[in-house]
């Protein structure tokens, strides 16, 4: 007897709608936090011979990455030690990496944040792979005008 993938079962998707349309601003927010409870803040969700994303049953048009890239940093920066990583993971999924587009003002700043909770939490499973990810598809952002606190030199942050 066969059963759907389990990810297939995950709450949140009445959200969907809502985040493609941008039609809610909190609707991405709410999203996150009923996956996050429901991964128990850990992103990959083991089902019999198979590992899903806490998101891959969602795929966001650029466009909805862009807008929504500046609130996950947001989440990330904000989140909780325990989920932590859910939230870098879910910031690597929404990173734009099938085109450049403009940096947000003060990115750089953020990164250097996140690279020193990473440090902190570099206990945790596959996070420094994340981190690394999120730092790879970070080329792909373009500064409107000279940020200081970019370091343009990648591969010295990551760890």
């Amino acid at each position: 007897m066969s059963r759907e993938p389990i990810i297939d079962t995950a709450p949140g998707k009445e959200l969907i709608p809502l985040i493609f349309d941008g039609k809610s601003a909190s609707a991405y927010t709410d999203f996150y936090n009923i996956r996050k409870v429901w991964c128990d803040g850990f992103p990959l969700i083991h089902d019999r011979m198979v590992t899903y994303g806490f998101l891959d049953d969602v795929w966001f048009k650029q466009e909805v990455k862009h807008a929504l890239f500046e609130m996950a940093t947001y989440i990330a920066l904000q989140e909780s030690d325990d989920c932590f990583y859910c939230a870098l993971f879910a910031l690597n999924e929404l990173m734009p990496d099938e085109q450049i587009i403009q940096r947000p003002l003060g990115y750089g700043e953020k990164l250097l944040q996140l690279r020193e909770r990473c440090k902190a939490l570099i206990h945790e499973p596959n996070l420094a792979c994340t981190w690394n990810g999120l730092l790879t598809k970070s080329r792909c952002l373009k500064p409107v005008e000279p940020d200081e606190s970019y370091d343009t030199r990648i591969k010295d942050l990551m760890l």
